[in-house]
């Protein structure tokens, strides 16, 4: 069995700003990509169990997002995409655990985490935003979003820790945009930097971040 931006003003600086402990930063990223290739197929790309096989099942596939679901420990819906014999759901679910590795059946489940707590949808490709976050943010807020990067302790104002989910989870997607193009004390905008489409791939990969 499996054990397994500186802010602009108030309430967004102190989110902005704050520090917490530490995380896998890289967990629900590589999830969400192990989900879209293996799961999204029938649980659809939102988790909801409308995927584009459903039309030619017998068995309707389970609605990740529901209370239900919501309600199973972690150490169940791991046993569950394994394919542990006293946690299979239905004949037709694959016993990923034949296939997979643990650790990648651990990153599947933090990203149904995601899709089931998160509040914020991701409207652009965080593995674009990754890229980008990496070329240009990680020398404040670090490799892992955590705040720590190699300019942290020149600043006077610690950059955000972008790992923080009951912090970044109360900043809307356009809160998260405006810090981003329009910069703050100790940040640079990057409105001429990156084009909009960017920006949103920037905030998708920060939202995986920030629930690992």
């Amino acid at each position: 069995m499996l054990k397994h931006l500186v802010p602009v003003a108030g309430v967004v600086a102190a989110i902005l700003c704050s520090h917490t402990a530490m995380a896998d930063p890289m967990k629900t990223f590589e999830g969400r990509k192990l989900f879209q290739s293996l799961c999204s197929v029938c649980h659809g790309a939102e988790g909801k169990g409308d995927g584009p096989l459903t039309k030619r099942m017998d068995v309707h596939p389970a609605d990740l997002t529901s209370a239900r679901t919501r309600a199973r420990s972690d150490e169940e819906l791991l046993d569950i995409i394994a394919g542990v014999d006293n946690h299979q759901p239905s004949r037709v679910m694959p016993r990923w655990g034949k296939v997979i590795r643990d650790t990648d059946i651990e990153a599947i489940l933090a990203y149904v985490r995601f899709l089931q707590r998160s509040k914020h949808r991701l409207e652009g490709d965080p593995v674009v935003g990754r890229k980008i976050y990496q070329d240009y943010c990680v020398v404040c807020h670090g490799e892992g979003g955590r705040g720590d990067g190699i300019k942290a302790d020149l600043l006077p104002l610690k950059p955000a820790d972008h790992t923080n989910a009951a912090r970044m989870d109360k900043l809307s997607n356009q809160e998260l945009r405006n810090v981003i193009l329009k910069g703050g004390a100790y940040m640079p905008s990057w409105s001429n930097t990156l084009s909009p489409s960017e920006v949103n791939a920037v905030i998708a990969y920060i939202r995986l971040l920030a629930f690992n």
